[in-house]
């Protein structure tokens, strides 16, 4: 029998990890709103919609897979 802490008591990491899903939500809204409308995540228009740090990582990834010419 191990004891452990009762994490359900530590309400200031819960309340931060809850910001931090809130900030992500809201940061992603435009986004999700996007591709829900017009079913889709790749287009350099969907990307436009994602947060900075996002939005440099899947400008890398559609240019790796050749996937950022027009009409695509």
């Amino acid at each position: 029998n191990v004891d452990l802490p009762d994490v359900s008591k530590l309400t200031g990491p819960v309340r931060k990890i809850w910001e931090l899903a809130e900030n992500v939500t809201k940061d992603l809204e435009d986004y999700s709103r996007w591709v829900g409308k017009n079913h889709d995540r790749t287009t350099l228009t969907a990307i436009s919609f994602l947060p900075v740090e996002l939005l440099i990582l899947a400008l890398v990834r559609l240019l790796e897979t050749g996937k950022a010419h027009a009409g695509h």
